[in-house]
């Protein structure tokens, strides 16, 4: 910045202890040592942008600790052993039928013991079932009537998964209810996943005209979970608009672009000019107003400052 002034002369001292004398019709706020004031033209560039590149989930898989039958659907057929559904071998829960109306209990099943990191977005899950029946003809078979999860020790009634059209084989078969990408019309937290009480219902309802009994059969359950790690990036700065700034949370391998939007603050005769950072986490320190990286763990900056300071003296007489 200039102006003009005629027999004034100005002394710009900065914290380094540099002096420049300015005489004549021109004076301009010094830039210290090995700094530029930037241009409009310049400003104009540096804004922010912050870019969050969708990093791939991870999946966790845990087996039910624990089965029970459960009368809360209003079944007609109990199971027996319930608690063999916590490993997949041969040993299944059982529901004997006797009734061409009868519908299983609930067969639920929790204490999945996820650990998964605090904080992570929960993104998907996915329920796998071994079952199979006595019979799949036409005349009489087993079908899903409800598949739910449990949130908190609570049947979630937020969506039925059920595949109510699929009888159930005579020999046993995994099936799959989720994804990868459903939350099965609900919200979760890392907190609701590693509850004793995450778990989830089965129950199956008899089809087909014919008399007589039929068994449902289940002999493992196992969830996977999909997750996206996040990590926080703390903000530092005494002066200026840094953005983003404060704390953000950011999925693990977004690309973050930290930047200074105003570089250089004036404060009545104190002129504060941005000289760079300083890092820890997934940033070293550095010089400029603007940084880069790929965050893969919790990451703070904090923006330095370099202040100059005005003075200005008037030339009276020879």
């Amino acid at each position: 910045m200039s102006e003009d002034g005629a027999g004034e002369e100005g002394l710009f001292c900065n914290s380094a202890g540099r002096i420049m004398k300015l005489t004549g019709k021109s004076k301009m706020w010094g830039i210290g040592t090995g700094l530029g004031v930037p241009t409009r033209a310049m400003l104009a560039i540096l804004f922010c942008l912050l870019v969050f590149s969708k990093a791939a989930a991870i999946d966790a898989t845990r087996s039910a600790g624990t089965g029970a039958s459960n009368a809360g659907n209003g079944g007609t057929a109990g199971w027996i052993t319930p608690g063999n559904i916590a490993a997949a071998d041969g040993n299944n829960a059982d529901s004997a039928s006797s009734s061409k109306t009868d519908v299983t209990e609930y067969l639920a099943v929790n204490s999945f013991g996820f650990t998964i990191p605090a904080g992570s977005v929960i993104s998907g899950i996915t329920v796998n079932v071994v079952r199979s029946a006595s019979d799949s003809s036409s005349n009489k078979n087993f079908s899903d009537a409800e598949v739910r999860l449990i949130k908190g020790g609570i049947v979630s009634m937020a969506t039925n998964s059920a595949d109510v059209g699929r009888f159930w084989a005579a020999t046993a078969e995994t099936v799959s209810y989720g994804g990868t990408n459903d939350l099965w019309k609900d919200s979760w937290v890392v907190s609701d996943i590693e509850n004793a009480g995450f778990g989830v219902v089965v129950s199956a309802s008899r089809g087909g005209n014919g008399g007589g009994g039929i068994n449902a059969y289940v002999d493992h359950v196992e969830v996977t979970v999909n997750y996206e790690p996040t990590h926080t990036f703390t903000v530092n700065s005494a002066h200026g608009t840094p953005n983003p700034s404060g704390v953000t949370t950011n999925l693990d391998n977004a690309v973050v672009n930290a930047v200074m939007t105003d570089p250089t603050i004036v404060d009545g005769t104190t002129q504060y000019v941005c000289t760079g950072w300083t890092g820890t986490g997934c940033i070293s320190s550095g010089s400029g107003t603007n940084v880069n990286f790929t965050i893969t763990n919790d990451t703070t900056i904090t923006w330095q400052w370099q202040a100059n300071h005005w003075m200005s003296f008037e030339t009276v007489g020879n």
